[in-house]
């Protein structure tokens, strides 16, 4: 099913992972939480260019954030990881 083809409104990918547990709790490393984005990318069929056009980001972003790049920001992370449904949490421990 994919977001940009009909089947899957946008606003819809984040009710779908509201209770998923599946990609672990966070703090994960930054390459850990790339591979998190990387996998719900892949699991709803986008590209990183379809993912960035939903999230409102570059696609320079998406593949920064999916290697484990520390150069893009806080609202580009959520903005990515909110498309796709995950949920982050920031804490200063």
């Amino acid at each position: 099913m994919n977001a940009l083809n009909g089947n899957m409104p946008p606003n819809n990918l984040a009710s779908d992972r509201a209770n998923d547990s599946t990609y672990g709790q966070f703090p994960l490393p930054a390459a850990q939480i790339g591979g998190v984005i990387k996998t719900a990318r892949k699991e709803y069929g986008l590209t990183q260019q379809q993912l960035a056009e939903l999230a409102g980001v570059s696609d320079r972003t998406v593949r920064t954030l999916e290697q484990g790049g520390l150069g893009p920001t806080l609202r580009s992370l959520l903005a990515v990881t909110g498309t796709l449904g995950l949920k982050v949490e920031v804490s200063n421990r």
